[in-house]
């Protein structure tokens, strides 16, 4: 069994950056060789995430509907207790949403923190390259506090010949951060995790475990106090942006017909992210889109829906969508 305190790595990023991807790079080479367990903040209804973890080596907490610093603080707390009872992890890894500000993630630990229960080594911040500079310009509050916090910022699809520009505006704000500047490698990823954290003890294989979920209820009244270095007076991701979700069939499409029209659809409508596990063509499919990125590809995972963000006209953008689907 492990020992002590179990070590905090938090995984921070805006929608899209990749998240979750750098999370199961991870797994597959598990730095502390110990037991590892996830706490999970996704936006939105459907938590696409969680069920793209399933049958990973780990144990998952999931955290629904609502923003760590407030409407979940107490709950999240709650899940750390949970997590250390249940599971005993070497390491415990925390995948806020991504447009959770990272200093209210930290915030957030302290309590665990202070009652012994972990020991929170750092942040990690992943970045999208091409679409960096937009969402600094667009959304800055959100992205510049998840570079502010990093002590490490993995950069992918950087665009060929920006990297020493890329790297000069994210460091304005990562001041402290060291920089990986091209397409994560898994050895590359679990080496730094390792050399950051220090190794853990050797434990035997651990197979997935679900250990519950909390969904936020923001009629309750938030009594706590922040203790924040920044004045919390920023809204809230569901003030800030909006999901829709859309239908799970798609029996009368191709693979390309869909990418074509989701495209148009983000483009015209100001999406900026599209998640989800759907069936086209009566085959399921993962789908994981950006503004600069879309990728559709087979998958053995339920059908969840897919998952639209972006401004007020999100909704319209879904409606249009449905309409392409008989399920």
């Amino acid at each position: 069994m492990s020992t002590g305190k179990m070590k905090v790595l938090v995984v921070s990023g805006f929608l899209g950056a990749g998240k979750t991807t750098w999370i199961k790079m991870l797994i597959d080479h598990n730095p502390v060789r110990g037991k590892l367990a996830l706490i999970e903040n996704d936006f939105g209804e459907v938590n696409v995430d969680g069920a793209l973890m399933e049958g990973e080596p780990l144990s998952l907490y999931e955290l629904t509907a609502g923003c760590i610093c407030c409407s979940l603080r107490g709950d999240f707390g709650d899940a750390v207790r949970a997590v250390a009872a249940a599971a005993s992890p070497e390491l415990l890894l925390i995948e806020p949403s991504g447009v959770a500000m990272a200093s209210d993630v930290l915030s957030a630990l302290k309590e665990p923190e202070e009652a012994g229960l972990c020991e929170v080594k750092g942040v990690v911040t992943l970045v999208d390259g091409e679409a960096a500079p937009m969402y600094i310009h667009n959304f800055g509050m959100f992205y510049k506090d998840q570079l502010k916090e990093a002590d490490v910022v993995f950069v992918r699809s950087c665009p060929e010949g920006q990297e020493s520009f890329l790297q000069k505006l994210l460091a304005e704000h990562a001041k402290k951060a060291e920089f990986f500047m091209k397409d994560w490698d898994e050895k590359e990823v679990s080496a730094w995790v390792k050399g950051f954290i220090g190794e853990g003890s050797v434990e035997e294989d651990q197979t997935f475990q679900y250990l519950g979920s909390v969904t936020a209820d923001h009629e309750h009244e938030h009594e706590h106090e922040h203790d924040h270095e920044h004045e919390h007076d920023h809204d809230h991701e569901e003030e800030v942006l909006q999901q829709s979700i859309v239908t799970v069939d798609f029996p009368d499409e191709s693979v390309e017909s869909f990418k074509r029209k989701l495209r148009g659809l983000m483009v015209r409508y100001s999406l900026i992210r599209a998640k989800g596990i759907i069936r086209i063509g009566g085959k399921p499919v993962l789908l994981q889109g950006t503004p600069g990125s879309l990728l559709i590809k087979g998958t053995d995972k339920e059908p969840t829906g897919l998952v639209l963000i972006g401004s007020e006209k999100t909704e319209e953008a879904a409606g249009e969508l449905s309409g392409a689907s008989h399920g």
